[in-house]
């Protein structure tokens, strides 16, 4: 937890592009609970003999059933168009958010690697630095991104969807959230396993791109006494190792996501059962039985949503925290708070006088002779240098 308000604090800055991100997560919320109610009045008020609400009826009295069935069909593409564009525009702002935080990270990092002493770098594997500052970035992204906003929204559209199932039927509205326990103990079960293996798994990741790296700048020396193949070895050990724990990190996922369909299962079987024996006894009107339907499609989904939560948390967690380590770094050359910038003298570039009459070199000072090789002579004036380029390529000074 302390590394998560660390690391969401580089968003602060957005403040007000994250209220206006919340704002439309507010009405799409708003219009996606909104979207089975046309059906359902369809069903019940025009195809059926129930009666229609009374903001609906009185306007309609005098009205024939197939313009009532055309104004609400209307109603059905204008709520679907209206919580796509919402959504869409709540992504959209979302995704740019987490860019400019991401951005931020970067950029102070950058400043903070600079600051830190050559020690440092030296006992320090330069790929793994390398790596945390490119990849694991990423992570504060997708903390924001698919952390905090994606589980704020689910979890404001399942307690919304809750309120209003459980205003239609009381039994089926326990039914689904009595799986909700089951979620958050395999949660909480899998998730510090997978937090573990993430960390392992980038670790051996960042060992390798160290690899490239240091093979890269040994290049030379490596093909000077033919070491590639006890290289290619020593490499592939490196990558096999970041293959197992890639493997381990992917299968307590596997396992992770196999609980969840077997959780969401047991509650799909029992409200199924449970609800059709209420349809046969007539305590819910077909509409109503839509609505609840539709909700229960919808309920899924974020607590889906919620639980695949805790894979993509712990992942981005482990990788805040290898870049957490980096800013951590002590500073052992700090420099003071009154220290002025540094000025050198301005440089001042003079042109030679010369006169080129033919290579060959004899160099005098102060006024310099220099005779090239053909026999021709050039005069150079003191402080100053002078490149020439014989027919064979060759240069001199």
């Amino acid at each position: 937890m302390k590394n998560l308000g660390r690391a969401l604090g580089f968003f602060r800055a957005d403040g007000p592009l994250i209220a206006g991100a919340l704002g439309l997560l507010l009405l799409s919320t708003a219009a996606n609970l909104l979207k089975p109610w046309p059906l359902a009045l369809i069903v019940d008020g025009v195809l059926g003999d129930k009666p229609l609400p009374g903001w609906l009826a009185g306007p309609a009295a005098d009205r024939s059933k197939p313009l009532l069935l055309g104004v609400l069909a209307g109603a059905v593409l204008v709520v679907h168009l209206g919580q796509g564009a919402l959504s869409a525009g709540q992504n959209f702002l979302t995704i740019k958010i987490g860019l400019r935080g991401l951005a931020r990270v970067r950029e102070q990092l950058f400043h903070w690697l600079q600051r830190l002493s050559l020690r440092f770098y030296q006992g320090t594997n330069t790929g793994d630095v390398i790596y945390r500052a490119s990849w694991d970035t990423y992570a504060f992204q997708t903390l924001f991104q698919h952390g905090l906003f994606t589980g704020l929204g689910a979890t404001l559209a399942l307690g919304c969807m809750v309120l209003v199932m459980a205003r239609l039927n009381g039994p089926l509205t326990f039914v689904a959230l009595g799986t909700v326990p089951l979620l958050l103990l395999a949660m909480k079960f899998f998730g510090q396993t997978m937090k573990a293996r993430s960390l392992a798994a980038h670790q051996t990741d960042s060992q390798v791109t160290s690899l490239i790296q240091q093979g890269i700048v040994a290049l030379p020396l490596t093909q000077s006494y033919t070491r590639e193949e006890h290289e290619e070895r020593r490499f592939a050990g490196h990558v096999a190792s970041a293959y197992e724990k890639r493997l381990s990190q992917h299968g307590s996922e596997v396992l992770y996501l196999a609980a969840m369909a077997i959780i969401f299962g047991m509650g799909t079987a029992g409200i199924v059962g449970l609800g059709a024996r209420q349809v046969l006894a007539g305590q819910l009107t077909v509409g109503q039985l839509l609505i609840f339907l539709a909700y229960l499609g919808q309920l899924y989904e974020p607590l889906n949503q919620l639980a695949h939560i805790g894979a993509t948390v712990s992942d981005a967690s482990a990788g805040t925290q290898r870049v957490f380590e980096l800013f951590d770094a002590a500073e052992e050359v700090k420099e003071a708070a009154d220290a002025r910038p540094v000025r050198g003298p301005k440089s001042q570039v003079s042109r030679p006088k010369s006169e080129v009459r033919g290579p060959r070199s004899q160099v005098q000072s102060p006024k310099s002779q220099v005779q090239s090789a053909e026999g021709g002579t050039s005069n150079i004036e003191r402080r100053t240098s002078n490149a020439e380029i014989s027919r064979a390529g060759g240069g001199g000074r």
